[in-house]
């Protein structure tokens, strides 16, 4: 009879083959060939981030624009940490019109939670004051002057000159009798009706425009609706803005002056960066009208025709000569 095989055999065989599989599988792997068997282990990804942090030392209460922004900050790129805040500032366009809460150290990382918007006293430039000017659509360039633009101001109002005349002309007689053709009378001087001429001229070149507030209704409460409460702003072209316009403080006496007296006050929009001035002389009747003048557009104007006027005919108070 043949012997069986016995079992230890067997399970030796079974054991092969299980480790033969397992090193075939491993083999297949890419890289498995490789001496030191087995793929290399994936490196843990390290996570960069862009943040803003401080060129120098920032001081407390600095406004930064786009002239200054470079000069305290740039962007650099970091490894993401825990130790890394979660409202830190990526751009820096994030802190631009924004006010420093306190001082920043050189190297440190900016926080939004450090920078506060910046109010309408840390946009004046120095020794400018901010003055409101109410406009429309036509002196307001029908709504399409913005924030930060530059602007001229026209004025334009009607000026009074009083004349002091003394009615008739005099011709004093020292002898009676010497005056052979008229009667004169010595009167006082007397305040004629004032004359009154329209002006118009550019009396502020290149303003800048703080801000620009777009102005609201109070109507009457109706049912339900507390008193004093403002209308909402039309969907459209709102009629009326309130410019606050950067001045300084002579600049602000005229545009005060001129609100005073009733004067009207036209804002021309300049293109962007345009600082040039233009001289100009401004506008009367008389300067359109007088041909000797070198104001370019003369404008015709009709010849006075002279006329015979009855004594009885005369404004009241005026006293007519009297032929002898």
């Amino acid at each position: 009879m043949k012997r069986k095989p016995s079992r230890l055999i067997l399970v030796l065989v079974l054991v092969l083959l299980i480790v033969l599989l397992i090193a075939g599988y491993f083999y297949l792997q890419p890289g498995g060939g490789a001496l030191g068997g087995g793929a290399p282990p994936t490196p843990t990804p390290i996570e960069k981030v862009l943040v803003v942090m401080s060129r120098r030392l920032v001081p407390k209460d600095t406004y930064l624009d786009a002239t200054n922004l470079a000069e305290y900050f740039e962007t650099r790129e970091i490894t993401k940490t825990r130790d890394l805040p979660a409202d830190y500032a990526e751009s820096l366009y994030e802190l631009e019109g924004k006010v420093t809460r306190v001082d920043l150290p050189k190297e440190s990382i900016a926080r939004r939670s450090l920078f506060v918007e910046a109010t309408l006293s840390f946009r004046i430039a120095p020794d400018k004051r901010a003055m409101p000017v109410e406009v429309d659509r036509f002196s307001g360039v029908v709504g399409q002057i913005v924030r930060d633009d530059h602007v001229d101001v026209i004025l334009s109002g009607v000026v009074e000159e009083y004349f002091m005349q003394k009615f008739p002309l005099q011709e004093k007689c020292e002898l009676p009798g010497s005056c052979p053709t008229i009667y004169s009378w010595d009167f006082p001087s007397t305040n004629i009706e004032p004359l009154r001429l329209l002006a118009v001229k550019v009396m502020m070149e290149d303003i800048r425009v703080l801000d620009l507030i777009t102005l609201t209704v109070e109507v009457a409460p109706a049912a339900g609706r507390p008193s004093g409460t403002p209308t909402p702003v039309p969907v459209g072209i709102p009629t009326s803005w309130i410019a606050i316009l950067e001045v300084d403080e002579q600049q602000a006496e005229i545009l005060r002056f001129a609100r005073d007296q009733g004067w009207n006050t036209v804002l021309i929009l300049r293109p962007r960066g345009d600082v040039g001035r233009q001289p100009t002389t401004g506008v009367t009747t008389w300067s359109l009208l007088d041909p000797q003048s070198a104001y370019p557009y003369r404008m015709p104007y009709p010849r006075a025709i002279p006329h015979p006027v009855a004594p009885a005919g005369l404004p009241s108070g005026v006293i007519p000569w009297i032929a002898p």
